[in-house]
C-alpha cells in the first residue's frame, strides 16, 4: 500500500484560510492570546524598533505591540485570508506567502 502524500503547506494554507474572520474566537486563536500577552509583557524594544512577525495571523500582536510603542512592523503568513483580515483592523507591513517565500531564499542566501 503506497502512503497518501500529505501536502501539509496546503492543508494549514486551507486551514488557516477558513478560519481567519473568526480566529481570535478559534482553539488556535485562544491559545495565540496567551503568548501574545506574554510577548507583550517581557519583550524589550524600544519605541520605532522593526518588528517581523513571521505566523502572523491576524495582525493582532504587531497591533498590540505598536499600541505599547510605536514599531516598525512586517507580518508574513501563509494564510492570505488572514492577512485580509490584518490589513482591514491594522497598518502594519503585512505579507503573504509568495513574498514569504521570497523572503525565505532571500535569508537563506544570506546565512
Amino acid at each position: 500500500m503506497v502512503p497518501k502524500f500529505h501536502d501539509y503547506e496546503r492543508e494549514s494554507e486551507n486551514f488557516y484560510d477558513r478560519i481567519a474572520s473568526q480566529f481570535d474566537h478559534s482553539f488556535d486563536g485562544l491559545l495565540a492570546s496567551f503568548f501574545k500577552r506574554f510577548i507583550l509583557k517581557n519583550l524589550k524594544f524600544e519605541q520605532n524598533s522593526k518588528i517581523l512577525d513571521i505566523g502572523c495571523a491576524n495582525g493582532k500582536l504587531l497591533a498590540m505591540l505598536n499600541d505599547k510603542k510605536k514599531i516598525v512592523g512586517s507580518g508574513l503568513d501563509i494564510s492570505s485570508e488572514m492577512i485580509k483580515v490584518a490589513k482591514l483592523s491594522t497598518h502594519i507591513l503585512l505579507l503573504n506567502k509568495v513574498l514569504l517565500k521570497k523572503f525565505l531564499l532571500i535569508t537563506r542566501a544570506l546565512i
